[in-house]
């Protein structure tokens, strides 16, 4: 049996087998990421707030939460961003909501699919404590 150290492989080889190691992690950490999040928590009855889910890709096929215990008041909007810092390029799509709660109790929002590099994946619920709203003022617009 022929056994070899790391330093009796020719250079090239070095470069070669770094390189391969190098693009195996990165594959391994760009692991897609698809979270929700909210702008506000707790909210009252009747407050604005804004429902945010973000992709750490490019997706398709996006498909909202049930928002039946919700006013709806713009959504989903979508938007993409793209950075490219040393040769190194990341992407992300962000689906937004604005939203009035219309009762109050903890609610439970599913979280939103989506479809990328042809696997889909779904955000993790999000549980939003929505208050009486008292005599505090509500945004009008």
């Amino acid at each position: 049996m022929v056994t070899r150290d790391f330093y009796s492989i020719s250079t090239t080889r070095r470069r070669f087998l770094f390189i391969s190691i190098m693009m195996l992690l990165s594959s391994m950490s760009i692991a897609q990421q698809f979270t929700a999040s909210v702008s506000k928590n707790p909210v009252n009855v009747g407050e604005r707030f804004q429902l945010t889910f973000e992709l750490q890709s490019n997706g398709s096929n996006f498909q909202g939460p049930d928002l039946h215990y919700f006013n709806v008041l713009g959504g989903p909007n979508m938007g993409s961003s793209m950075s490219n810092v040393n040769g190194h390029v990341t992407n992300s799509t962000t689906y937004s909501y604005i939203l009035t709660a219309k009762k109050q109790g903890n609610i439970k929002i599913a979280g939103a699919r989506v479809n990328t590099g042809g696997k889909t994946f779904q955000a993790k619920s999000i549980v939003l404590s929505v208050r009486k709203s008292g005599n505090q003022k509500q945004q009008s617009n």
